[in-house]
């Protein structure tokens, strides 16, 4: 009997420090992330936008479906449309693979630029 007890017990630790390790997995993932978007302001334009990922402005400029929020959701400072710093991070992540699942989340339907998962209008 004391043994099942001892086992059940054990058990139990096993599984609180499980738990401690996945609490510290996430404080360690909130830690970098905010580390690696410390320099992004709290409103971007496309252009900066663009170069956080990488990428140029240009080639997004009429490719809405591909900014931030998929061209939607943006606020207007001085006239220049620009995205919360959350939704840019939000965008960082997303890839082409992600970019439909994305789409449907700000309402925009991009099925009409992709064919067989490539790209097939610019427009």
């Amino acid at each position: 009997m004391n043994e099942a007890l001892l086992k059940l017990e054990l058990e139990s630790i096993e599984l609180q420090l499980q738990k401690q390790d996945l609490k510290m997995d996430e404080i360690k993932k909130l830690i970098s992330d905010s580390f690696l978007y410390s320099d992004i302001p709290a409103f971007c334009n496309l252009q900066t936008a663009a170069e956080k990922k990488g990428i140029k402005a240009s080639n997004l400029y009429k490719r809405h479906w591909q900014q931030p929020c998929c061209g939607k959701n943006y606020k207007r400072l001085n006239g220049i449309r620009v995205w919360a710093r959350n939704e840019i991070i939000e965008w960082l992540s997303i890839s082409d693979d992600d970019l439909e699942n994305y789409a449907k989340k700000y309402g925009v339907d991009i099925s009409k630029f992709f064919k067989d998962g490539k790209t097939v209008s610019r427009c």
